[in-house]
Formats: structure tokens, sequence, C-alpha cells
């Protein structure tokens, strides 16, 4: 008797032509490598039949998960089970609704590392992502001035385990991490079209943190209702009594908008911030360095709390 051989990883790279010709055969083979106790598997599901789809999230064996979209909405079905899944890597998908997106995380209780590259997500929808394993989460946005999302979905994640968050891109979306009590390291580089509000939102999540580097990346064009921001219509952050340090780069084109005050309401809101780096200096602004850096040292100095004696320092680059 023949005795079945298990394949460990499976990785499909798309074709460079007859994509629609060999959809068959390529989601046979699919098919076959999750029935073999397949541990790793790594496609790109455009070219595969609709058939195909549903075998992806039944397996009992599958460890890491990477899809690449290529611009084609993921279609959940109606079960979704990977209880050994910890890494999962979602590329240039179109996300579908909300209760699809809450059943595919449902279906993953193990989950560890999520990344989510160029995915958008269905405008006025509420999107719910339980992941009470999660140890790293990487959001990565695509800058496309054609994907304008309005009203603007909100995307919360439920992420109690939550260690490192790192966000690139666009903030065309409003993102919200929930209860991410054990977090340490949050890096947010925002770039070209920004909405403040959304920003200080994804910030507000994150304080628990105790080291937070934020960049501000805008190019050189930038839209014009940047230049309209007040900072008093802008949501507020709550404490951040965990954070030791902050990193900054600034964008020099738009330093005068609204990051001073930011910078100063976050260093308010930290009580026992110990470093704060400008990481690129201030070449672009020496006439209001000192009079910037010593409203950040006052502010800081003020809210330190009764009894607290630990030292503070400015290091600039």
């Amino acid at each position: 008797m023949q005795r079945k051989v298990n394949i460990q990883k499976f990785i499909l790279n798309p074709p460079f032509f007859g994509g629609d010709m060999y959809g068959s055969l390529i989601s046979s083979w699919i098919v076959v490598a999750v029935s073999r106790e397949l541990e790793e598997l790594k496609l790109y599901f455009n070219i595969m039949n609709d058939w195909a789809h549903g075998c992806l999230f039944i397996s009992k064996t599958l460890v890491v998960f990477n899809l690449w979209g290529g611009g084609v909405s993921l279609r959940i079905p109606s079960s979704v089970w990977l209880p050994s899944l910890k890494i999962l890597n979602l590329a240039d998908i179109p996300l579908l609704d909300s209760s699809s997106m809450t059943k595919l995380f449902n279906g993953c209780p193990l989950l560890q590392d999520l990344s989510l590259e160029s995915c958008r997500w269905v405008a006025g929808q509420v999107y719910i992502i339980p992941a009470p394993m999660l140890r790293c989460l990487r959001i990565e946005t695509a800058v496309d001035v054609l994907y304008n999302p309005t009203p603007m979905p909100k995307v919360e994640f439920i992420v109690p385990r939550l260690k490192c968050f790192e966000f690139y891109g666009e903030v065309v979306e409003l993102y919200c991490i929930k209860s991410a009590t054990a977090l340490a390291i949050a890096n947010i580089t925002v770039c070209d079209r920004i909405g403040w509000n959304s920003v200080l939102s994804l910030i507000g999540g994150l304080s628990n943190a105790t080291t937070l580097k934020f960049s501000n990346m805008i190019h050189d064009v930038v839209p014009d209702y940047v230049e309209d921001y007040h900072f008093h219509s802008l949501p507020k952050l709550p404490i951040f009594g965990n954070l030791l340090e902050l990193k900054v780069t600034l964008c020099p084109r738009n330093f005068y908008v609204v990051l001073p005050q930011i910078l100063q309401h976050l260093v308010s809101k930290s009580p026992n911030l110990q470093t704060l780096i400008f990481k690129e200096g201030f070449r672009y602004c020496y006439e209001n360095l000192r009079e910037f850096v010593q409203s950040l040292i006052h502010i800081n100095m003020l809210t330190k709390p009764q009894g607290n004696s630990r030292a503070r320092f400015f290091r600039l680059c």
C-alpha cells in the first residue's frame, strides 16, 4: 500500500502568461497540497477557480499563509478553521464586508503575526479584528490618489498581547488599536495624504508603548487640506504612562502645520518620558529651534509626577 507523502511548503509565483488557461490545473495543485498536511503556503490567488478558494481556509496543519491577490477581492467561505496558523500575510487584496473579515480572524485562534500590505477596506464599514494571541501587527497602505473611501472605514484590532506595531503609508482609513496592554514598540510612518484625526486616533491606541517612533514623510506636493487643520479640533490623546523614548523624524514641508502642537501634546501626556530624539535634527527650522525645544522641556517638567526624580534629556542629532 502506497504511503501518502506530506508536503511541508508550497510556493506558487504568478505566471507571466496563460493564467486563465492553467487556472483549473493550478487550483487542483493547491487542493492536493493543502490535503497533504501542508505547513506553509505562498501563492497568488488571482488565477484560481472559485471552487479552490474554500479549501484554503480549512487546514489543521497550516502555520504560515501568504496571499497576494493582484487586486482581486478575497472571498471568505462559510467555514474558516486554521487552528495552527501563526503567520498571515495579505497583500494587494480588496477586503470585503466586516462580517467576512471577523469570520476569518475568528478561525485563526493562534495567530501571532499579521501583515496587511496594500489591502483596501470598504467605505463606511466597521471592521472588528479579534486576535487575542497576536504579537506583531504590520500595516502598509497603498499610495493611490484614486483610493479615497468615503465615509472612511473604521478598523478595530482587539490585540491584548500585541508587542510590536508598525504602520507605513497614507492614513485614509480610521485604525483603532484596542486593549494593547502588552505593547512595547510602535513605529508609525505617515506619508502623502494625511487625515490628522486618523493619525491621532491611531497613536491614541498605542498609549501602553515604551518606545514610540513617529515619522512624517510627506512629500513636497501636499494636498491643501493639510494646511487647514487646527489643533483644537483634533482628538485628544490619552496618558502615555509607559512611554520612555520618543523618536521623531520630521518633514520640513509641514513642520509648522500641526506637528509642533501634536508633539507638545504628546510630551505633555508622557509623564515618564526620558528620551526625546529628533532623528533628522532641525536643519530646516533653525530660527525656532530654541523656542520649540524649550516649550517641550517646559511641558515635560510641568507634568513630572511627584516623587519621580528620574533625569530627562533631549537629544538632538
